[in-house]
């Protein structure tokens, strides 16, 4: 002590907090020899490190693995993953409107879409997406993303039907940006019934980054969505959506 002030002095011991020069700690788990610090097995500069997995030192010092992994002191590249389920995260709006985003278009403020029971629905939990267009002349859509192989062709499939109004009312089905289906939206018939099934429609494949798909990790995330457009002078019209389906064909 000089002066009231603790001092480094001997470098050269074996002090874990001034190893070699006044204030340089050792790594974590080390110790200092001599002023040098000493790992409790290998060593690259000053930092303990495991060569058989550190993935900047991957087998030697250094030695760098492009994909992060380092095993028994090798690079590593692990097989990529894609899942070849369904490429809807909630399809049949079992969890609500979770993962879709619904956007009125036309059709006055009272319109909406939400989700919610429906005693015409074909799955068992009977939660169904529902577009209500309260004026002449609605539009609305829905988007969400759908998670695909790259290079796999899917096919696409879904439900709707309409249990009140009268205006003429077309549906769109748009993925990636491209249009892959349009047609009429069902004629009210009883409650209960009058589902009309889409499928068979071809989605991709894709190959990588471009308008309307991005890369997420192994798998792409593309782009959907589904316009409602309604023309006519009827007060309202009521639409339903459900079992939305996207898979990979075998």
């Amino acid at each position: 002590m000089i002066n009231g002030q603790l001092q480094c002095l001997n470098v050269k011991s074996n002090d874990v907090n001034n190893c070699g020069a006044c204030g340089r700690k050792c790594p974590q788990g080390s110790r200092c020899e001599g002023g040098q610090c000493k790992c409790p097995a290998e060593q690259c500069g000053d930092r303990c490190v495991s060569l058989s997995s550190h993935p900047k030192n991957c087998g030697s010092c250094g030695r760098v693995s492009p994909s992060g992994y380092c095993v028994q002191g090798q690079p590593y590249t692990p097989p990529a993953f894609c899942s070849r389920g369904n490429a809807f995260r909630n399809g049949n709006f079992a969890n609500g409107a979770n993962d879709w985003s619904a956007q009125i278009v036309s059709g006055g403020g009272n319109s909406r879409f939400d989700v919610g029971f429906d005693g015409g629905a074909a799955d068992a939990d009977r939660m169904v997406g529902i577009f209500s267009l309260y004026a002449p002349n609605g539009g609305a859509n829905l988007k969400t993303s759908l998670k695909m192989c790259p290079k796999l062709a899917y096919k696409l499939g879904f439900q709707i039907r309409r249990p009140y109004g009268t205006d003429s009312c077309t549906y769109y089905v748009y993925v990636a940006g491209e249009l892959k289906n349009s047609g009429a939206v069902p004629q009210p018939t009883n409650i209960g019934a009058g589902w009309m099934w889409v499928s068979g429609l071809n989605a991709g494949p894709f190959y990588g980054e471009r308008q309307g798909v991005s890369v997420a990790g192994p798998e792409l995330s593309v782009d959907f969505q589904l316009d409602i457009r309604c023309s006519g002078n009827a007060p309202y019209n009521f639409i339903r959506v459900d079992q939305f389906s996207v898979v990979p064909v075998q």
